[in-house]
């Protein structure tokens, strides 16, 4: 198409507009020249510039009505009354003479109607000192947006879709067209980038184009930003398997091998037909092992030997894998014998026990257990360097024993009955809670085991021989002088309550110079572990053994009267 402003275009001077504004009259008189016409103003108030030429009234194919008057009157270009003039606007262009040419729509205020149209920058500047403004003001600040993959992947125009911006070099600022007249100027709005959040003036920037070989980078986005939210709760859920499993590791390690020494003896009937777990429950129900259902799984992965029906001896808190070594060792011979060893026996008692009556271990002589007692291997590790005397340190249990066993054989298992049984119950540390040794603690505890009738009164007889001790009171019980007379359950007279022997414990204060007896489970555990009170006495109430337990001296004379009164020997 043929510029408009060229020599040959439209409104060129050889133009077919030219052509047509010739005069048609040739060979007749020439009409006058008419006044050149003032530009009309149209709607908004925009001035519409004169084409310079003569207004034709009728056409080639239409004869003209007649001359055109030359007296039109001359209006001064001007605004329109009531109508203010755009900033937009500029002065209106005229033509000097019907033989001028009309004024060019794209030319250069500065250049000539023959140059380039203006640059793409120059007219940016030109429509900014237009406005008033400067081409070094800084551009208003844009506000800037978040950008959400998945938002714009759902709210941006596909890449193919998106309308093509123009490639001739337009902006926002838009020169002088056909729509906005000859000589005014028109701000379109800014375009706005598809791909960013700016409002600049460049459209289709590379920004976030496919640089990268993707077919849409906001696709790829949201891709990658939902790996990483897959990924967050994977290795949150990995680290929490990771944790159960090691606590769950640990706490099995525990039910294996509970640790600790090895606690009393325990014997277990094994009977013909018992499964894995009959066995298991039956060793967790008499404390040897932690948990029969751990124990099910662990023979049945480690593999064992056949158990067979018997008697067995095991210890308390004993590791899955001893025990299950204990039993596939056998059970005690058919004809083991068992011996049973009461609570409160010292050891005189024990000798004649199993030395002579109906009740005698066969095989067993006094000499024998005398050489026994005699042999340095049967101290207790709780016996002090300088006690000699092994008294209270065989504990009294039910001991299986082979058909050929002797005497230093049954010491030897109650002497190690007896620290496992302090190491089970912790005597080192409740010793040092009370500010005791633990061989005061066991004399304490042989004390009680003679004093004691009534289970449940074994932690309060404790107490109250603590705080007799505290108050640097005679601790008063009888027992520990019939020990002395070698006469258990003796009747005392005047002369017994005289005399000096360190045992006795009217007369002397604080606590006998060993134990009196052997001393059972319960009166040790009591020894340790005290009732709370402030009890100072007690006097012995009925014939079953139950006890008056009193604070103060009044209240256990009264108490004192009534045991004489009813004839229970308080002397």
């Amino acid at each position: 198409m043929l510029n408009p402003s060229s020599p040959s275009g439209p409104n060129g001077p050889n133009g077919p507009s030219a052509r047509s504004r010739q005069p048609d009259n040739i060979g007749r008189p020439t009409q006058p020249t008419p006044a050149v016409q003032p530009p009309t103003t149209g709607r908004g108030g925009l001035r519409r510039p004169s084409t310079g030429a003569t207004p034709i009234v009728g056409g080639p194919d239409r004869p003209p009505v007649g001359p055109v008057s030359a007296e039109l009157p001359v209006v001064e270009p001007g605004p329109v009354a009531g109508v203010t003039p755009s900033p937009w606007e500029s002065p209106p262009t005229t033509r000097e003479g019907i033989g001028g040419r009309a004024p060019d729509s794209r030319a250069h205020p500065r250049r000539g109607p023959d140059r380039e149209p203006p640059s793409l920058a120059e007219t940016r500047i030109e429509n900014l000192m237009a406005m008033g403004g400067s081409p070094l003001d800084e551009p208003e600040a844009t506000q800037r947006v978040d950008i959400d993959p998945v938002r714009d992947l759902q709210d941006a125009p596909s890449l193919r879709g998106r309308p093509e911006r123009p490639s001739n070099g337009s902006s926002d600022l838009a020169g002088p067209g056909p729509s906005a007249g000859a000589g005014t100027m028109t701000r379109r709005p800014p375009a706005r980038d598809d791909f960013d959040s700016y409002d600049d003036d460049v459209a289709d920037d590379t920004y976030d184009d496919d640089s990268y070989g993707d077919r849409d980078d906001d696709f790829d986005g949201a891709q990658r930003q939902g790996c990483g939210r897959l990924a967050v709760p994977l290795v949150v859920v990995a680290a929490a398997l990771c944790i159960i499993l090691l606590i769950v590791a640990f706490w099995a390690r525990r039910q294996i091998n509970p640790g600790g020494p090895p606690g009393t003896t325990v014997s277990v009937e094994v009977v013909s037909g018992q499964s894995t777990s009959d066995i298991g429950q039956a060793l967790e129900d008499e404390g040897i092992i932690t948990n029969a259902g751990v124990w099910t799984w662990y023979v049945r992965l480690r593999g064992g030997g056949d158990v067979q029906a018997g008697t067995y001896e095991l210890h308390k808190n004993m590791s899955m894998g001893d025990a299950l070594d204990s039993l596939t060792s056998g059970p005690l011979p058919p004809d083991a014998r068992q011996v049973t060893i009461q609570e409160g026996l010292t050891i005189a008692e024990m000798r004649t026990k199993l030395t002579s009556g109906d009740k005698a271990v066969d095989g067993f002589t006094p000499e024998g257990f005398d050489a026994a007692v005699a042999d340095p291997a049967m101290r207790s590790s709780y016996l002090p360097a300088d006690q000699t005397n092994l008294e209270g340190t065989f504990f009294p249990e039910t001991y299986n024993l082979a058909e050929d066993a002797t005497e230093a054989d049954l010491l030897a298992k109650m002497v190690d009955q007896f620290d496992a049984t302090l190491d089970e119950l912790g005597m080192n540390e409740g010793a040092e809670v009370l500010g005791y040794e633990p061989y005061e603690v066991l004399i304490v505890a042989s004390l009680i085991e003679e004093e004691a009738k009534i289970p449940e009164e074994r932690p309060r007889i404790a107490r109250v021989i603590y705080n007799r001790i505290d108050e640097d009171m005679y601790l008063g019980v009888d027992a520990s002088s019939c020990y002395a007379k070698s006469e258990p359950g003796c009747s005392l007279s005047e002369p017994d309550f005289d005399s000096d022997s360190p045992f006795n414990l009217r007369n002397h204060k604080g606590l006998p110079p060993r134990p009196i007896a052997a001393p059972g489970r319960a009166s040790i555990e009591a020894a340790l572990r005290p009732e709370d009170g402030d009890w100072l006495y007690y006097v012995l109430e009925d014939a079953e053994g139950h006890h008056t337990f009193t604070v103060s001296a009044e209240e256990f004379e009264e108490a004192k009267d009534r045991c004489r009164e009813a004839g229970l020997g308080c002397g």
